[in-house]
């Protein structure tokens, strides 16, 4: 059963799906999945707040800081001229708890997306009793 959230979420995903720009020049659906922070070290009653990157240029500083990570995937159409400028379609979008790492929070949101009956990327399991992973 999905979250409220979840619930939300793919609600919007799916009011865009029939908008979403089909592949022509290759063979599958390109994805991008990223995991990018959200700096909060003042945020005191902040919940499962996590050691996040933070850029640091003064020398000898550590590179990390307290908040949240969040994961991102969004979708990468192709460019019909080379001309046209790249862009990209956000479908789902979460906070990295501190439970999971962001490689399980990325093939979460990644394996709901295919599963969404919904969705133009939907794909059965293959035939014959194979996986489509």
């Amino acid at each position: 059963m999905l979250g409220q959230r979840e619930a939300q979420e793919q609600g919007l995903r799916r009011l865009i799906a029939p908008y979403l720009p089909r592949p022509g020049q290759r063979p599958f659906w390109l994805f991008g999945l990223d995991v990018t922070p959200a700096p909060r070290p003042f945020a005191q009653t902040l919940s499962d707040r996590t050691f996040v990157h933070q850029s640091n240029p003064v020398k000898g500083g550590l590179p990390v800081t307290i908040g949240h990570p969040y994961s991102a995937v969004v979708a990468l159409p192709e460019r019909d001229r080379l001309t046209d400028p790249p862009w990209v379609v956000p479908l789902s979008m979460r906070r990295v708890t501190s439970q999971e790492t962001a490689t399980e929070a990325g093939a979460k949101q990644v394996e709901g997306l295919l599963e969404d009956e919904k969705m133009p990327f939907h794909a059965p399991a293959y035939a014959g009793g194979g996986s489509r992973r």
